[in-house]
């Protein structure tokens, strides 16, 4: 597989005027661009196929360049968001969003696993031969599903069944068509939840002393 590579000559920041200069940040590292310059289309790539083509693409590999620096797969979401990089073009990503949200299941169950060895160890049929892509996308979703439940219902349990209340800091809200809205669904209380408990010293502390083990 080769680079597309319509930004593959680095141009230096002192050469780009300073309104058309912006900054793409991987793994620590800033890489400016020129916003003038349209960054390539997400290359039609499959890795349903080539598992282990994935793992190898997913954090090092450089399929797309931009201003010169290869950018893994593992960050092309944030690149083609129009309104987070201010890279891509409209409708750039609409294609290959929904494969790289599947390459993205696997990739991190891979990674969570701690490597590649660890990986096929758990996805290896009883025969022997290594689980199809289909049926381990498939376990991890249901998985995931099973995940969001559980802490969405954590979230509830600890806020007493009122996720707008004051002591959420306004966690479980967004804002859609100019309102506030109070988060519904499993997945999207399950992601706050867990970026509440993250940050938020005091609620993690009150929430492991609401648990059963805490007062044994």
């Amino acid at each position: 597989m080769q680079a597309s590579a319509v930004q593959a000559v680095a141009v230096p920041a002192e050469h780009i005027p300073e309104k058309h200069c912006g900054v793409f940040s991987i793994d620590g590292s800033a890489i400016t661009f020129d916003k003038r310059v349209p960054v390539c289309n997400p290359p039609s790539v499959h890795f349903s196929q080539r598992i282990p083509d994935l793992f190898r693409h997913w954090n090092k590999l450089n399929l797309v360049m931009l201003n010169g620096h290869g950018v893994p797969v593992k960050h092309w979401d944030r690149l083609y968001k129009v309104r987070g990089a201010g890279v891509a073009q409209s409708g750039q990503w609409a294609n290959a969003r929904a494969d790289w949200a599947n390459w993205k299941y696997i990739a991190e169950e891979m990674e969570h696993l701690g490597s590649e060895f660890a990986f096929w160890a758990k996805y290896t049929g009883t025969d022997g031969s290594p689980m199809k892509y289909q049926a381990i996308l498939a376990l991890l979703k249901a998985a995931q599903i099973a995940r969001d439940a559980r802490d969405a219902q954590d979230a509830r349990a600890y806020f007493g069944g009122n996720l707008g209340r004051s002591d959420a800091n306004g966690a479980f809200e967004y804002k859609k068509g100019g309102r506030v809205c109070l988060a519904t669904k499993n997945k999207k209380i399950a992601s706050a939840w867990r970026e509440l408990l993250a940050r938020d010293a005091v609620v993690a502390l009150n929430w492991y002393n609401m648990q059963p083990f805490a007062s044994t």
